[in-house]
């Protein structure tokens, strides 16, 4: 038994032995806390890809020439069943990523001032109520708590973890399968909306009751397309507008004439 530094103070024990023991529990500890971050960090890729994926399987089911005729009934069917396969692979992911984000209590040991008052309060029971010298009981006993403390913080973090990396994982191989499946649907997509027949213009005669005829162009509500209609020259015509006439001005400077009134 020597004395081996331990923070500012002198301590009696094995050399390093308790010290080196403490310090793993401490380097477990803050690796779990850590890992804790990186593992919520992580979940914005898979967050974006989602997000992606969604918009790119609603553009394909609402696009989607169902009412066509010109496509066989195999293209239709294998693009449901692809894009089918693509939303709940979707759904089912976008369920374990948020499990991995969300419903878990982290454990953290107590703040430096509540480890402070602890130290005090053991050093000051030891003094009074032991023989053994006062500050090596103390550190004893706090060292013992405090790897108590770490310990069972450190378990509870582990476990949290351990199911948050593994959820994560379950739920980046479901958006992975609904990326697959996705690509697949824009095969059968593509070879429908490409095959399908273009929109044919729909024209419309339109006749006036006064017997001159006309053609309007209706292409789909454009309407920069319809022939400008002749303009047409009444038989007697009104007379031009008249300007407005003068005005008279009396000596004193009002008026006089049609904007006098009476």
């Amino acid at each position: 038994m020597f004395p081996v530094l331990h923070g500012h103070r002198l301590r009696y024990g094995v050399a390093g032995g308790v010290n080196m023991k403490l310090d793993l529990y401490r380097e477990f500890y803050f690796f779990e806390w850590n890992r804790r971050e990186q593992i919520t960090s992580a979940t914005n890729i898979p967050i974006a890809l989602a997000t992606i994926l969604g918009g790119v399987i609603a553009f394909l089911l609402r696009t989607y020439p169902y009412k066509e005729q010109s496509h066989s009934p195999w293209e239709t069917g294998l693009f449901t069943i692809l894009i089918g396969a693509a939303a709940v692979s979707l759904l089912w992911g976008i369920s374990f990523l948020i499990r991995s984000y969300h419903g878990y209590n982290y454990k953290r040991i107590p703040v430096p001032g509540k480890l402070r008052d602890h130290y005090d309060e053991i050093h000051a029971y030891h003094k009074e109520w032991t023989e053994a010298d006062a500050a090596e009981a103390a550190e004893e006993a706090f060292d013992s708590y405090l790897r108590e403390r770490l310990a069972d913080a450190t378990d509870r973090n582990a476990e949290n973890n351990r199911l948050k990396a593994g959820r994560l994982h379950s739920g980046v191989k479901r958006l992975i399968a609904s990326l697959v499946f996705a690509a697949g649907a824009i095969v059968p997509y593509l070879f429908t909306t490409i095959g399908a027949p273009d929109k044919v213009q729909r024209f419309e005669l339109v006749t006036h009751s006064e017997g001159q005829g006309m053609i309007s162009l209706e292409a789909n509500g454009d309407e920069d397309n319809k022939p400008e209609q002749p303009a047409t020259t009444p038989e007697n015509p009104p007379p031009p507008p008249e300007g407005p006439p003068n005005d008279e001005i009396r000596e004193d400077g009002t008026f006089k004439g049609p904007r006098e009134k009476g």
